[in-house]
């Protein structure tokens, strides 16, 4: 609000435009919660992903150590996933930064909805 409405009119004004504010800042925190939720989904997935690239990465280096011989296929594979397992380390430590991000729009959303009374 710009403070543009005339004095006479501007306590109506005012308690219809807190109205539709605290409407719009509820239907935004809906929508940034469901979007943690999402993120928090592949948070999980990604978690899933690593233990299984992990076994893997795993099994690689006993079958290595039991033959005690790396071949140049086994040592690339070894690269990639372990360069695989590093990305998604990367993509949950993003995923978890953009959390903490909506987390904090949302208590500044639900401090201004307290703000406007009801």
């Amino acid at each position: 609000y710009n403070n543009i409405c005339p004095e006479k009119l501007e306590a109506g004004f005012m308690q219809s435009y807190n109205k539709g504010r605290r409407s719009y800042l509820r239907g935004e925190v809906t929508k940034k919660r469901s979007l943690i939720d999402s993120k928090n989904a592949a948070i999980k997935n990604l978690q899933t992903e690593k233990s299984r690239k992990e076994g893997e990465l795993r099994g690689l280096t006993f079958a290595v150590a039991a033959t005690n011989q790396v071949s140049p296929e086994a040592k690339e594979k070894r690269d990639d996933l372990e360069r695989e397992i590093s990305n998604i380390n990367y993509r949950e430590r993003d995923l978890s930064n953009e959390i903490g991000t909506l987390n904090s729009e949302i208590g500044k959303m639900e401090a201004e909805i307290t703000a406007l009374g009801e």
